[in-house]
């Protein structure tokens, strides 16, 4: 009886292709299978980074651990989003007594507030992107 490797085992990190007593890994667009023939890795010179904030700052970390401040002196940033085709930084900013929508891009000296309201506690954002 052949089992379905894919299935019960769940052996590769993106696709699993079953065959009969075995099954072979692969990997989606911009991505390239490993020598361990089970992982895959982005096949982009981008580099990753992480962008964060702590409430009074947003900073990005890149993967050698050296930080770049986006913004400080912010009230209260607590959702952030990062639009990659203009290099802009979103975030929400928000008080007791209002709530605003924050952005900074690429290149910019100041960073510009897009949106101002009395919302209560907006604490998530997502950029459309598409």
């Amino acid at each position: 009886v052949d089992i379905n490797e894919c299935e019960e085992l769940h052996p590769c990190s993106q696709t699993c292709y079953n065959t009969h007593g075995s099954y072979t890994c692969g990997c989606v667009e911009g991505y390239t299978l490993q020598p361990n023939q089970h992982s895959c890795k982005a096949s982009s010179s981008v580099q990753p980074l992480l962008i964060f904030s702590n409430k009074y700052y947003i900073r990005k970390l890149d993967m050698s651990g050296h930080f770049t401040l986006f913004a400080n002196n912010l009230t209260n940033a607590v959702a952030v989003d990062f639009d990659w085709e203009s290099k802009c930084v979103y975030w929400s900013d928000v008080t007791a007594l209002s709530s605003s929508i924050k952005r900074f891009c690429q290149g910019d000296n100041a960073y510009q507030t897009l949106h101002s309201a009395t919302l209560q506690n907006p604490d998530g954002l997502a950029v459309d992107w598409v």
